[in-house]
């Protein structure tokens, strides 16, 4: 086990503590905590906790061997460039569900260069994906606001632009994105084509 001294006391290291947790927690919890130690910030500003040749290292150390699997597949899944926990468990729920991997913070352009970072982009399908975490903007008393409306009005313009550039976005709330099932069920309705028995293979889970 790896311990480090901090503040005079004797702690696990960020790596130990992410691999111990991604083993007796659920695939998508210990993505959200492996993604946060990782995370070097959507625009690689930020300075990571640890990295990823660590939390595989000390996911080898596991004694059991189930353990050891769930948190070797966080390992490999992890990816710093989350921008939030509900992206992060977010992409985790669409892998197990089936999905193709996404591209992180996609880059969207139209003839006047960039103009938008979506969440998660599947550039071949034609799809974008973002997650609503601001259950308040859904609130009518918020919406009597100046500000709302501008918000509002600034998010419906760039959802134009990004479906002009040739994108489709699809959009789901923390409800949908804490759960496979619903994830599913939104990912199918909106055209998406899953696999889930490959997908989980190739995370290194049981299917």
């Amino acid at each position: 086990m790896q311990v480090e001294r901090r503040h005079g006391l004797l702690v696990t290291s960020a790596a130990q503590t992410v691999a111990d947790l991604a083993g007796r927690t659920s695939f998508e919890e210990g993505v959200v905590v492996a993604d946060h130690v990782l995370t070097s910030g959507p625009f690689g500003d930020q300075t990571p906790l640890t990295a990823r040749i660590e939390i595989m290292a000390a996911a080898e150390r596991i004694v059991d061997a189930g353990e050891r699997s769930r948190a070797l597949a966080v390992a490999r899944f992890a990816d710093g460039r989350a921008g939030s926990p509900l992206e992060s468990i977010s992409r985790a729920t669409m892998a197990l569900a089936g999905a193709p991997a996404p591209e992180l913070q996609f880059a969207v352009h139209d003839l006047d260069g960039q103009f938008a970072r979506v969440a998660f982009g599947w550039p071949t399908l034609g799809l974008a994906g973002e997650v609503d975490g601001a259950e308040r903007l859904l609130h009518p008393v918020f919406h009597r606001s100046r500000d709302a409306q501008d918000r509002l009005a600034a998010r419906t313009q760039r959802q134009r632009r990004i479906e002009a550039a040739g994108l489709r976005i699809i959009r789901w709330r923390r409800e949908t994105g804490r759960r496979v099932d619903r994830m599913r069920e939104l990912l199918v309705s909106e055209g998406m084509p899953l696999d889930p028995v490959s997908r989980r293979a190739e995370l290194g889970l049981d299917a």
